[in-house]
């Protein structure tokens, strides 16, 4: 729900602010406990005590009490370290206040309230730009921006001001960064009822090209403002706050593509790789500013205020789009800058795949070229799955002319028949992280780091079987009930699957690599001259309740891909 009360300094209450530099420890402990794990198998890795804050800036990690003190404000049921760590610090800061990690953690609060508050000009540092991979086979690259931690809180909870106090102006069709009322969820759910309505549908599906990259600054200042102006008019208590929209210059003002991704981290990533870079569509931002300097186009990707500017930037269009699919029966969603509309007349969609491009346009964002399918049979069918952006094409059972029996939304991919299933990318991500992880394993279990290892290949196994399972499905309990995905884990990224007729060929998949990459640490630990090799490490039953298909399914609701 919205909060009650919306003045912008209440969202650096000193709760607020201890709670996401809990947030930013916890972070912290969960890549120690990574390292810790491959540590206490090989003691010439890394120690969980040699990863360093590296992104807390100038604040220090001592402004909290031992980890020894934690345990007791445990939950018996559940476990969640950071709810765990904001108890035990609000607590013992009670309980002893001069303690000198109390007097630190003050300190620490009341120096980031200031920053944010004071009327002192506000600057934010510029980023650290990490590359994150985007397309391995054309060493393509994204640029994830990386702010230090004070800049980062001011981030968030600015960001949260304005996603709160602007929600009301949004439409509907608005899924992405919503903090109540609509979410992707609903909008899988609007395509589902619409297809049990109609037999065929004619979709339309649109990509903006690298949108975060591209945002223009004056364009973003002036949507946000636009909004801020439809929201006053929603609620005419709500005032603006003028330290809140300077925080917002600030954010966008710390960052250009330009300066720094083509000027600055693509140097450094050239350096690694001769033919890697950061893609960017300069050539069609050119056209559509109709200039040569691209100075102040571009802000950061993995800000929390991107995704105030990703509701803010299409607001307009969203608008324009509402009152024209209105009177057409079509069914518009867009989250961030993925766009997909649906009708059940062609010459609707036509109309209303036009309007919304040329909306696009006018905000001066380049989109993929829409294709035009081919027939969706033998090789073509690549084609189909190739496409950013797809013309109106018909969505219905492959036997009629021209039909395409699937389309793509939101990581998930929905046959005409309200099949659905993960989109085979997120699948492949996931068995690329198991084999990576497997492969790590397996470059300490060598013959030459022996004297390294310390503990014995059935202790090996179930550790690791226990962290593959974690990451997968989370830390479930046997006799636990399936309800759903579990927190902090992959399945629960797709737990919108839950109760629906889902297609399990992928997640067979991801069970099965799972197992072949146990069965390959077992047959290296078997190789390998430790103490007990003789014992062959016990095969515990880890069946349905710990698979990805557990974590969706009831019995009934499955059905394979066609």
């Amino acid at each position: 729900m919205a909060r009650s009360d919306t003045k912008f300094e209440n969202y650096f209450s000193a709760k607020t602010i201890i709670q996401e530099l809990c947030r930013a420890r916890v972070k912290l402990a969960d890549h120690r406990n990574e390292a810790l794990f491959f540590h206490d198998i090989d003691r010439s890795q890394r120690s969980a005590e040699e990863i360093l804050a590296t992104d807390w800036g100038e604040i220090a990690t001592d402004i909290f009490p031992a980890r020894k003190l934690w345990s007791r404000y445990r939950r018996r049921s559940g476990y969640d370290n950071l709810e765990t760590l904001v108890c035990a610090v609000r607590c013992l800061s009670q309980e002893t206040p001069q303690a000198g990690w109390a007097k630190r953690l003050r300190d620490t609060v009341e120096a980031i309230r200031y920053r944010a508050l004071s009327q002192a000009p506000f600057v934010f540092a510029p980023p650290g730009i990490r590359p994150e991979v985007k397309n391995p086979s054309k060493h393509t690259y994204r640029p994830v921006a990386s702010f230090g931690l004070s800049d980062k809180i001011i981030d968030c909870l600015t960001s949260r001001y304005f996603r709160e106090t602007l929600d009301s102006a949004l439409l509907e069709c608005c899924l992405a960064f919503r903090p109540r009322k609509y979410g992707r969820n609903d909008g899988l759910d609007i395509i589902l009822q619409k297809k049990q309505i109609h037999s065929r549908l004619f979709v339309a599906e649109c990509d903006i090209q690298g949108f975060f990259d591209c945002v223009s600054h004056a364009v973003a200042r002036e949507t946000l403002t636009t909004l801020i102006a439809d929201a006053q008019r929603r609620d005419s208590s709500f005032n603006k706050s003028p330290r809140a929209l300077e925080i917002f210059d600030a954010y966008l003002s710390c960052y250009s593509f330009l300066r720094n991704v083509r000027q600055c981290a693509e140097l450094e990533l050239k350096k690694g790789h001769q033919d890697a870079q950061y893609p960017w569509p300069e050539e069609e931002l050119r056209l559509l500013h109709e200039t040569s300097r691209l100075e102040r186009i571009g802000v950061p990707q993995g800000g929390a205020l991107s995704g105030v500017i990703a509701n803010a930037l299409p607001h307009s269009a969203d608008k324009e789009m509402r009152s024209f699919c209105k009177e057409r029966s079509v069914t518009y969603l867009r989250y961030c800058d993925d766009m997909i509309l649906l009708a059940p007349e062609r010459a609707a969609a036509v109309a209303a795949f036009e309007r919304y491009c040329a909306a696009v346009k006018r905000l001066k964002l380049p989109i993929h070229c829409p294709q035009e399918l081919v027939p969706y049979k033998g090789s073509h069918k690549q084609t189909f799955w190739s496409a950013k952006s797809r013309a109106v094409y018909k969505w219905a059972d492959p036997i009629e002319v021209d039909a395409y029996p699937w389309i793509q939304f939101l990581g998930y991919q929905i046959r005409y028949d309200g099949s659905v299933r993960v989109r085979p990318s997120s699948i492949n991500k996931e068995l690329s992280k198991l084999t990576r992880i497997t492969g790590r394993l397996l470059g300490s279990l060598q013959p030459s780091n022996m004297s390294n290892i310390r503990r014995s290949p059935r202790s090996i196994v179930h550790s690791f079987r226990m962290k593959v399972i974690s990451m997968g499905v989370g830390r479930r309990k046997c006799g636990q009930p399936l309800t759903g995905p579990l927190p902090k884990c992959w399945a629960n990224g797709f737990r919108w699957l839950s109760g629906k007729n889902v297609i399990t060929s992928n997640l067979r998949a991801l069970d099965s690599q799972r197992e072949r990459q146990i069965n390959r640490v077992v047959r290296k630990l078997h190789k390998l001259e430790l103490p007990d090799v003789q014992s062959k490490p016990k095969r515990k039953h880890y069946g349905f309740p710990f698979s990805y298909i557990g974590q969706f399914l009831r019995l009934g609701s499955s059905s394979d891909a066609r």
